[in-house]
């Protein structure tokens, strides 16, 4: 795994982004498949309702949006999951920008070749930089340090469902 610290480009969190220049828009129902069999696998991993992708088809391309709701499952393993997932043929066009909402300093863009960090953290790792903005995160008041139940994938899904008929 290579992690790359720096400024992410404006085009790397703003607007349309192509893993290829061969990329074309993306279907909504290729988003939506996507969506589901991450949702399930985060499922199986243990995390429902600590961590989920929004299943926001926000620009038409392969950005999944990671929330974070219980902040012990913000580590190191579970951005290290995911980045293997984009490893695999079906999504190497694939990205995940984790949500942090501490501003562009502590964005975190998932690649299959890197996880991309807002700005370099002096002198620690990337466990130890996880740790710090999951900190930070917990004393802005962004999540909890003790989880709080929500509804479950498959009621988010059937009340999606509902809402576009």
């Amino acid at each position: 795994m290579e992690i790359r610290c720096g400024p992410l480009r404006y085009e790397d969190w703003n607007g349309f982004w192509m893993a290829d220049s061969a990329d074309s828009r993306m279907p909504d129902e290729e988003y939506d498949q996507v969506w589901k069999e991450w949702m399930d696998r985060l499922d199986s991993l243990g995390f429902n309702q600590r961590v989920y992708f929004r299943g926001d088809n926000l620009f038409g391309d392969r950005t999944q949006y990671l929330e974070i709701c219980d902040a012990k499952a913000f580590d190191l393993q579970l951005l290290s999951t995911v980045q293997r997932w984009l490893w695999e043929p079906s999504f190497r066009n694939w990205r995940v920008f984790v949500q942090t909402y501490l501003g562009p300093a502590e964005a975190i863009m998932i690649y299959p070749s890197a996880i991309m960090l807002g700005r370099r953290f002096d002198d620690q790792d990337l466990a130890d930089t996880i740790r710090s903005i999951r900190a930070r995160m917990i004393a802005e008041g962004i999540v909890d340090s003790e989880f709080k139940p929500r509804p479950s994938f498959r009621e988010r899904l059937q009340s999606r469902k509902k809402r576009n008929g």
